[in-house]
């Protein structure tokens, strides 16, 4: 994968502490169920900015709670609400 942070297939999701959709997904499958495991486990959301991409990170949350992983599985690897497309 590239360290390109527009890489459609791996994009950052938390800038300030550049993690990547593909981290969090890990920490999904690893077993993160909440914001607060996600922080943990990838530091995504703990930036000096204030947490700009908890919302999205609370959206990727959702879609994997909802069993929307398709992110994991390849087949599109933005979740449906933080990457903008309707529900």
């Amino acid at each position: 994968m590239s360290d390109d942070p527009r890489d459609v297939d791996n994009p950052v999701v938390c800038f300030c502490n550049e993690v990547r959709l593909g981290t969090i997904v890990d920490a999904l499958v690893g077993g993160a169920d909440s914001l607060a495991d996600i922080y943990d486990m990838t530091f995504a959301g703990c930036g000096p900015c204030g947490g700009s991409c908890q919302p999205d990170l609370a959206a990727i949350l959702q879609d994997w709670q909802a069993g929307d992983e398709a992110s994991a599985a390849g087949v599109d690897p933005r979740p449906r609400q933080a990457g903008g497309e309707p529900r």
